[in-house]
């Protein structure tokens, strides 16, 4: 529909779409749960969460194990570069298997960059 509204010029149109429907769907998604949540508190919540049957709880704990691993196939895909793939990797050897935890992924990180960054610089002639 706002596409018609486009094809015809018609700016007025467009915002019902583009602004309001927008925001009337993120009310009710977001606002009206988030409201009734604080409004009732958590004894609610806790009482709601716990009525939930058993397969409902089990789909909802499998969806919220997957949830990382969809995050990060989905920066791979979006930021992908052969070659950083060993950087990321590295990444994901310390953090699962070393344990280490992410402020020490990160120095180990800017380390590894800096010495990237100044083996490659001399090699380009930059530095």
């Amino acid at each position: 529909m706002a596409d018609k509204y486009a094809e015809k010029g018609e700016t007025k149109g467009l915002w019902i779409y583009n602004w309001l429907l927008l925001l009337l769907t993120n009310v009710v998604l977001y606002g009206i749960p988030t409201f009734l949540a604080v409004y009732f508190g958590a004894e609610y919540l806790e009482t709601l969460m716990n009525s939930l049957p058993e397969w409902v709880n089990g789909g909802l704990v499998a969806v919220g194990t997957l949830l990382p691993a969809l995050g990060i196939g989905m920066m791979f895909k979006a930021v992908y570069n052969k070659k950083y793939v060993a950087f990321a990797l590295l990444g994901y050897i310390l953090a699962g298997y070393v344990g280490l935890p992410t402020i020490g992924i990160a120095l180990f990180a800017l380390a590894c960059v800096l010495i990237y960054w100044n083996v490659f610089s001399k090699k380009e002639g930059n530095a």
